[in-house]
């Protein structure tokens, strides 16, 4: 999760009588990091200012000892106070994205080379975008800033890789999952990139588009897109496979100005339906050590499928863009059970239900068919 809002916050309680009627309390608002725990993220993103403050900083070290990871980005390499800080705590940060212009990234790689001589960072490498590149994707809005890599961008930087200016110096790239685009597609684009490279893929899941003035407060679309990137990213991990770590770029909500949209949360941090779904859907993909394959990205009326494999499972997840009947789900390769009882998980409330299917010769039956008017994941087992 991109950690834009801040996370560390101190606030202070009035004198309302039932704690202390002289003097306002302060106390830490832990309310993001309680959404975070109950949707099962590890992994966060944050600026490099969250380093440089004390108070974050401790939070830091504290969440590191439960299991999280934290992600730390700069634009260019920092230089004084804030570099002797980034070397003196390197322990804090799992890998470090440096965002820069691409004409100067020889100077910015000579950069990366004098941390790295006093700290073992990870560096991962972010081209920050220009009205050029702005022009090539078919977008009018160049006053926006953003950086991240396209998949599609993969030759140039195979011939960067090639020349061998970033030899030890860089751990992988930093790529962009722009919002008309399908995470299913485009996080097994970049984690394919990842590999013809031999390095490590961090991707963006940008919640906006590129018009500032576009508002993205549908909380259906944007669980649907939440959901597909998750599953995306439970089935391309694994053993054997290049390191992809996977951020959504709103956790709360940017409620104002330019680029509004609803996050997971609200400003409040109470759940919207995406937090829910990314709950739920953690749980039921995560309940088996064995890995995950990611299938085919189905079209079918008023919706689509996600369909993934597990040992003698499938896993088929809608992603309704109204309500909708399932009836069948596309077969799976050469999956040989012929019917039996299916898991249908309403991912908005974690109820569980059996449904029962039979094989055909291209489907899986659902019998009677049955609706859905939010993200489900029906479970096929052997």
């Amino acid at each position: 999760m991109d950690l834009r809002h801040p996370w560390t916050e101190v606030v202070e309680i009035p004198p309302t009588g039932a704690l202390d009627e002289f003097e306002r309390k302060r106390a830490r608002n832990d309310y993001p990091l309680m959404a975070l725990w109950e949707m099962g993220l590890r992994k966060l993103r944050v600026p490099l200012q969250d380093l440089e403050d004390p108070r974050a900083r401790e939070r830091m070290r504290a969440l590191q000892r439960l299991g999280h990871a934290f992600t730390v980005y700069t634009l260019e390499v920092p230089r004084g106070r804030a570099r002797e800080l980034l070397i003196e705590h390197h322990q804090l940060v799992e890998a470090w994205e440096v965002v820069c212009s691409w004409p100067e990234v020889a100077r910015t790689l000579e950069a990366i080379g004098e941390v790295k001589s006093k700290a073992p960072l990870v560096a991962l490498l972010s081209k920050l975008r220009t009205k050029e590149d702005v022009r090539r994707e078919g977008s009018r809005y160049y006053h926006f800033i953003n950086h991240g890599f396209l998949a599609d961008e993969q030759d140039a930087l195979l011939a960067f890789r090639a020349s061998g200016a970033a030899a030890g110096l860089v751990g992988g790239f930093v790529f962009r999952v722009v919002r008309q685009a399908s995470p299913w597609i485009a996080i097994a684009a970049a984690q394919a990139a990842a590999a013809a490279l031999g390095g490590r893929a961090s991707v963006h899941v940008r919640m906006a588009s590129t018009n500032p003035a576009e508002a993205f407060t549908d909380d259906h679309a944007n669980a649907n897109r939440v959901a597909e990137a998750l599953a995306a990213t439970l089935a391309a991990v694994g053993p054997g496979r290049p390191q992809l770590d996977v951020f959504l770029d709103t956790f709360a909500d940017i409620d104002r100005g330019y680029f509004v949209r609803h996050g997971l949360v609200d400003r409040r941090f109470n759940p919207r339906l995406a937090s829910h779904v990314v709950r739920h859907l953690h749980a039921a993909l995560n309940d088996d050590p064995a890995p995950l394959a990611a299938g085919a990205r189905v079209e079918i009326p008023d919706g689509h499928l996600a369909l993934m494999t597990r040992g003698a499972e499938v896993a088929a997840l809608v992603l309704p863009d109204r309500k909708l009947v399932v009836d069948r789900v596309p077969r799976v390769g050469a999956w040989p059970a012929s019917g039996g009882r299916a898991r249908w998980i309403d991912l908005a409330t974690g109820e569980i239900t059996p449904q029962p299917w039979r094989g055909q010769a291209e489907a899986f039956e659902i019998l009677g068919g049955r609706a859905c008017a939010t993200p489900t994941l029906i479970m096929f087992g052997a």
